[in-house]
């Protein structure tokens, strides 16, 4: 057998060895096989500096982004913590007539229900849905 012939061979098992895994990948987890298509592409790629500036410059956004959307959900969630905290200090909601509200007001009509009765079912709840229907 010849050494040119050991090494073709060779290859072709190579071959047959990663058509098998990428299909075997693809059964497994469609997604994952997509993504290690991506990951393939971009290494052709990552020897193109222009294609990594630009990599890099979209990321960079991404970045902006995500940091932009943490800031308003901490800005909202420091207003409700302070809103809750500051609430146990000042009169009693009752007495001011003012209603903090952070569940939606099916929530707070539950949760008015079993402070008022102590203890409530699901009957009781369908009443007063019906009630606050009516009136």
């Amino acid at each position: 057998m010849d050494t040119h012939d050991g090494s073709e061979l060779k290859e072709n098992l190579v071959q047959e060895l990663e058509k098998g895994k990428e299909e075997l990948l693809k059964k497994l987890s469609p997604k994952f096989s997509e993504l290690s298509l991506d990951i393939q592409q971009i290494m052709e790629f990552s020897k193109d500096p222009v294609f990594l500036a630009v990599l890099l410059f979209k990321l960079a956004e991404e970045r902006e982004k995500t940091n932009s959307a943490m800031d308003k959900i901490n800005e909202k969630f420091d207003s409700i913590m302070f809103a809750l905290k500051t609430r146990n200090v000042e009169d009693s909601p009752q007495q001011t007539g003012q209603k903090f509200s952070v569940l939606p007001e099916q929530d707070q009509v539950i949760i008015g229900l079993a402070e008022k009765n102590g203890s409530i079912d699901a009957s009781a709840v369908q009443r007063e849905r019906t009630r606050l229907r009516r009136g």
